[in-house]
Formats: C-alpha cells, structure tokens, sequence
C-alpha cells in the first residue's frame, strides 16, 4: 500500500512505550507558550513512525537473514530455499505507517516554525526509503507524496532514489542544526530522546552507508564519498546506535519467536554457516559472541552446531528468551557504530587501491577493522577476557600488512546479525565463498533461480491491486541484480 491510500497515525503498540519514556509535566507544562497545541501532532506522530521503522526493519530481517545464512528455517523448502519473498508487511510499515506521517510531521513542523522535527522527519525518511529500496529497487517516492500529480504513483528508479537520499540528509542536517525551533523532539523521540546532536551523526553515518552501497558503481569515489560524510562527523561509540528499544507492554518479536520455539512453534533457529564461522569450523578461532546470540536446545552436548539453511536440520542452537536479541526488551538495531567502523575499514581499504582479492591496506583501515569488531563485542556485553583474546587471535589480529577484505565483510556479517543491512553487503560482493568463506547456495535451492542467487524482493500482492500498471513497468525476476550491483 503506497503513501497515497490512507493518511493516518499510527498508534496501536507505541502509546504505551511512549508513556515509558514520557512525563506527564512534558505534555501539560502549563509554563509554556499558550500556541503549544500546535505541537500536539508533532509529538503524537513521532513515536508511531519510529515504532513502524523498528516494526520495518524486523520484518525485513526475518527473511533476509535467512538469505544471508544468519538464521535458517526450522523446516525445509522456506525463504532460506531463496523462494520468492515479498515483504508486504515491511512495505506497510514503510509507506502507511512510516512516511505517510513522517511528511504530515515535515508539514505541521515547518507550519509551527518547527525545524529540529522536520530535520529528524527527514532522516527517517531516508532510513524508510533506504530500507525500501535495498529490498525492491524502483520504489514510489516522487509521486507518491504527491497526491494533486498522482493517484498511481510512478516508481521512482533506484537510481534517482539513491540521488534523493543524500539530498534528504543534508536538508535534514541543516534543519537539526537550526539555532530556533518553536518546538524541538523531547521525551516523545523514542530512539535519542532528543539529542539532536545524535540525529546529525546519525544523518552521516547513513550518507556513509548509503554512499558504500556504490562500491560497484564508484570503486573509490564511492569509498571517498563514505569517508568524508564520516569525516563531517559521524557516530562516536555504541551510545550512537539507532535502535528502537521494547518495554514489557511491547515486546520485542525477536522475543516472540524465542518463546514460540520453547513451546514447539518453531520458526527460525541459527544457521550453520553464522554456526561455523564462529564455533572455529570454518574461520579457526572461538567466537565469544555465539553463546551470546544463541543457546544449544534440546541435548548436553555442547556443539554449537546451526541448522543447514533449506533443510531445517542438523542444528542444535536457537533463540534463547536470554540471548541478546531474543530478551524481551531487547532492541531492534537499524545502524550501528560497528557498522560505521566496518564502512570505514572497507571505504578506506578500496580508496587506498584494494580489491577483492588484494592484501594489505593502511594502519587506518585495520584500525578501523578492529575497532568494529570491539564495538559489536561491547555491545553484546562480552567479557573483556573473551573479547581481548579474540583480538589477539592472529586469525583475527592480521595485521595492516595482511588485512583482506574477506576479514573486513565477513566480521561485518556476523556484526551485522538480524540486520537487513547484511544482505546488501553480499550482493554487492556478489556472495563470494572468498568473501564469505565456504558460502554456498541452500539445500533445495529454488529451481527457477537457475542456479543464481536471489538479489530482490517481489513487490508485494496489494501493490498490484491497487497500483497494477506502475507495479508491472518495474517488476522483475527474483534473480536479477540491483542498479548498483550491476
């Protein structure tokens, strides 16, 4: 369901955690200017757009982890099969509940002389649509917000929506640092509760990622574009990351699929190929992130084996209601500083002439290297014992001298655990053992694929319903490569 459909604000879920973090005297100081109703909107909106961007962001993960070997199902012939996927719930999310209300915010906000709203209104929509079109490439964003142009919104090429994402950040960048806001995002703002110096960093952190994504297209311009939005000021620490945290009134599903798997619902459970490059089969080093990710289930063995991606089986690792992702108010990641340090390690390793298949790079991109695999380790609270031991490894501890990208994108993937994020990264690596060593296609791969990976999502079955003639001009074979991966 595109933007144009139904305009409303989503609240079900949100009103609840936004109490968690809100005092009544932040919704009814009587020692503010009489003209605070105009607020109102703004701080009822904000909280369901941020509820729907975790909501969207989840949804995708669920499958796209499974393309990404992370997580496989507990059956065989499912997504991790790479059968077709269509993501109509995190489309929803998207559009009806994410940018739907985040462009009445940017309304009422700059109505009320409101710039510091519209600045992280902004942000958010570059998330959404980034998020978007990762997963199905032409996406409505022009016409779509639109509704004098258009009641069948065109879908926007990937192409002229990666020009706009930046365009978004920077607008975005000018709005938060605006010296006058008649109201700014307090209490309501559930992911930074309205630290505006977050949301700038936050803005480059995104223009780096989105920036990186061109590595095909750009070689080392798109890596030199990466850096200086990093170099503008980005993420300092983990205390940066965007995350969308649960409360016990609203749990977070990860936790739900924890607690269907107690009772026998099973769905998904750890895949063998995250299994092995972590239990030391596949990389030869013990990873002390995997006891944190993941329990063994159902025997006193302690093998620490996943399940085989398409089969269902052979597995004895899953969500535990006390594994980090999996507790109920556990937080759903959508951008990390792990994640900014990785961009920073690949971005500097190609600007300083590497490739897939070169070895060493500058003191600053192993730094940055190891750097993001210390920020994912802190932020799964890994004993210091394990994680100093780790990096000393000299499986991990290469050295400038030895680094590689396969270090580089492989520590990212386990980094990146439950993100969509990851998928992105392989294509663009075109899902290389020699990048992701030992990565092979599934058990039961979907015969129609050829032999091929899958790259996209399918558009959703409403889309064609209701805007069929646009859906099918940019409809494509689960099979085919993005603009930028080509």
């Amino acid at each position: 369901m595109t933007i144009k459909f139904l305009k409303k604000i989503t609240t079900v879920g949100v009103l609840a955690a936004s109490l968690g973090f809100t005092a009544c005297k932040d919704f009814l100081d009587v020692n503010t200017d009489p003209n605070r109703l105009a607020d109102a909107p703004l701080t009822t909106q904000l909280p369901g757009t941020q509820f729907a961007a975790g909501t969207a962001h989840y949804g995708a993960a669920f499958s796209i982890s499974q393309i990404t070997q992370q997580i496989a199902g507990a059956g065989g012939g499912g997504t991790d099969s790479h059968n077709e996927i269509r993501l109509g719930g995190t489309w929803t999310s998207v559009y009806l509940n994410g940018m739907t209300n985040l462009y009445d915010i940017i309304k009422n906000a700059d109505a009320a002389k409101s710039p510091h709203y519209s600045g992280v209104a902004k942000v958010m929509i570059a998330l959404n649509l980034g998020l978007a079109t990762d997963i199905w490439g032409d996406v409505p964003y022009s016409e779509a917000i639109n509704l004098a142009k258009s009641f069948y919104p065109k879908f926007d090429a990937q192409q002229e929506v990666y020009q706009k994402i930046p365009v978004l950040l920077d607008e975005a960048i000018v709005n938060l640092n605006e010296a006058n806001s008649a109201f700014s995002p307090k209490s309501d703002d559930l992911m930074y509760g309205g630290v505006r110096t977050k949301w700038v960093k936050l803005a480059r952190a995104l223009k780096a990622r989105y920036a990186i994504h061109l590595s095909k297209k750009g070689g080392k311009a798109a890596a030199d574009a990466a850096l200086a939005a990093l170099a503008a000021g980005a993420m300092v620490d983990n205390a940066d990351d965007l995350q969308l945290n649960y409360a016990l009134n609203s749990l977070n599903p990860w936790h739900l699929v924890a607690t269907g798997n107690n009772t026998g619902n099973l769905t998904v459970r750890h895949a063998e190929q995250l299994a092995d490059a972590m239990n030391g089969t596949t990389l030869g080093v013990w990873d002390p992130r995997l006891p944190r990710i993941a329990g063994v289930r159902g025997t006193t063995v302690n093998t620490w084996k996943g399940n085989r991606s398409g089969e269902g089986t052979g597995g004895v690792l899953d969500f535990l209601v006390t594994s980090w992702h999996s507790t109920p108010s556990a937080p759903i990641l959508m951008m990390t500083f792990s994640e900014q340090k990785f961009i920073e390690a690949e971005a500097r390793f190609i600007s300083n002439g590497g490739n897939q298949t070169s070895t060493g790079s500058t003191a600053e991109a192993y730094a940055a290297y190891i750097a993001g695999i210390d920020a994912n380790m802190k932020k799964l609270g890994v004993l210091d014992t394990g994680r100093l031991r780790y990096l000393a490894d000299p499986k991990v501890a290469v050295g400038a001298a030895n680094l590689q990208l396969t270090h580089i994108m492989t520590e990212k993937w386990k980094a990146l655990f439950l993100q969509p994020e990851a998928w992105t990264d392989m294509r663009r690596y075109d899902y290389l053992p020699t990048i992701y060593k030992d990565l092979a296609l599934p058990f039961g791969h979907n015969p129609s694929l050829g032999g091929q990976w899958i790259r996209r999502s399918q558009y959703p079955l409403d889309e064609f319903s209701r805007n069929s003639e646009q859906v099918r001009k940019v409809e494509k074979k689960l099979q085919d490569k993005m603009w930028w991966d080509e």
